[in-house]
């Protein structure tokens, strides 16, 4: 269908799909460096990734889309809060795959998606070639620092005077002493949770990406060659990963749900408090009064699974795919409104409008989807149901653009009152000890009589 926009309509939709893109990788920026500013215990860039896929992979599902939200589809990103670097080393491999001729469904076809999981997961898989030896090989290395210097400063006590001949091994004592501090300030387990949220940011297109290959492999028109083994080998390998990954989530969660919840928090017992420091970012954010409030990220991991999973295996129904999905974000706000998980208040009723704005824009495609089935509703009319939809879009990258505005005032807040807090304690006056000075012997004189000796005091 061609629809002819008016200047407005055009510059409305132009202007939608830059603030989707630019507000989503603004976003995606500001949460990163808050999550790692506050030791990557956070998981708030990973709820709000999920949620801007949710809104863009929408264009999945092949209903007749009113224009202007087809046209917005066309002109906006389909993973707009990403925090993925510009990088690609999968050319090589993409290379091979360029030109080859599969039938897939219409959508992917109109949106010019391939059906292999490299060149869609390229981005992702770069990234994650790039973090994952860096982070794995800096815990490595940070544990094994710590050992070395803890054994090079017993042997080395820093000289208590100074001495100009030896001013050299004098300064190098206290430069190993110092960093010996400064690398015990630092926690592994900081690196370990980075490398899990990152993990858990780049699961739910992995999940998608991967079914997609699997499902459209028998799809080619031609004979399968080494490059298009090869990325059917990494759709496979990445599912797998990714359900692992799930279980593992499942796994630590259910095994200290006992500890959680009796103890409120880690603290108590050594041993455990230790295990769990790798994984607090799948605690932190979180009440610990109620099973289903720990469970959090492992209900909205499964939520994202069953969601990609109904947009890749059941595209022989869009009107099937639209109601399994409003069924699913109509449970998960269900769960948000009744268990409020969210520890911190503000974040909770943000993320609960995000949810919602989202939940709309679900609706939406439900609606328009029983429409096109029993409604003839001419182009007119549903390019002004449209803009409700990108009004809610527009709405939900707005209220992520507060939610992480009002992080970054509180992260300000929290270096000035250090800063503060540091400046006065220099300022205060520290009591000195004084070394006990014993008084030298008085001798006094005596006088001697015939009865004895008389000592005067």
């Amino acid at each position: 269908e061609i629809y002819s926009f008016s200047d407005a309509e055009k510059q409305f939709i132009a202007s939608t799909s830059a603030a989707t893109n630019f507000g989503g990788s603004t976003i995606a920026t500001i949460q990163a460096v808050n999550s790692v500013a506050r030791g990557a215990l956070s998981m708030s860039l990973i709820r709000l990734q999920i949620v801007g896929e949710v809104v863009q992979l929408l264009r999945l599902i092949a209903i007749r889309w009113p224009p202007n939200v087809a046209e917005y589809f066309a002109t906006s990103h389909i993973d707009p809060t990403s925090i993925m670097l510009p990088l690609d080393f999968t050319g090589p491999l993409n290379d091979q795959l360029e030109g080859r001729n599969f039938s897939t469904s219409r959508v992917f076809h109109e949106y010019e998606i391939s059906p292999f999981f490299s060149q869609n997961y390229n981005n992702e898989l770069s990234n994650l070639l790039l973090w994952a030896p860096i982070l794995i090989g800096g815990s490595i290395l940070l544990t094994f620092l710590k050992k070395v210097l803890k054994k090079v400063t017993s042997k080395m006590d820093i000289p208590k005077k100074y001495d100009r001949k030896k001013k050299y091994s004098y300064y190098f004592t206290k430069i190993v002493h110092q960093l010996h501090q400064l690398i015990n300030k630092i926690e592994d387990s900081t690196l370990w949770n980075f490398l899990l949220m990152f993990s858990l940011s780049i699961y739910q297109p992995g999940i998608l990406w991967s079914l997609i290959n699997m499902k459209y492999d028998s799809a080619l028109l031609e004979p399968s060659t080494t490059s298009t083994r090869a990325s059917l080998a990494l759709g496979i390998t990445f599912f797998i990963f990714f359900l692992t990954l799930l279980g593992f989530v499942c796994g630590v969660l259910l095994k200290n749900m006992k500890y959680l919840i009796h103890n409120g928090g880690i603290s108590g017992h050594p041993h455990q408090e230790e295990q769990l420091k790798k994984y607090d970012v799948l605690i932190e954010d979180f009440h610990r009064n109620k099973r289903l409030q720990i469970l959090f990220l492992p209900i909205s991991l499964l939520k994202s699974f069953l969601f990609v999973a109904v947009l890749a295996l059941m595209s022989f129904s869009p009107m099937a795919q639209a109601a399994a999905i409003w069924g699913l974000s109509t449970a998960f706000v269900l769960y948000l409104v009744i268990y409020q998980p969210l520890k911190i208040r503000w974040m909770r009723i943000m993320t609960l409008l995000i949810e919602l704005l989202t939940y709309g824009c679900v609706t939406l495609a439900l609606i328009f989807g029983i429409i096109e089935h029993y409604v003839e509703l001419d182009a007119t009319t549903s390019d002004e149901m449209g803009f409700v939809f990108i009004i809610l879009t527009i709405a939900s990258t707005l209220a992520g653009g507060i939610l992480s505005l009002i992080q970054v005032l509180l992260l300000i807040k929290d270096i000035f009152q250090y800063l503060k807090t540091r400046k006065a304690n220099q300022k205060r006056v520290q009591p000195i000890t004084l070394p006990d000075v014993q008084s030298p012997a008085i001798r006094l004189p005596t006088t001697i009589f015939e009865d004895g000796l008389i000592g005067t005091s």
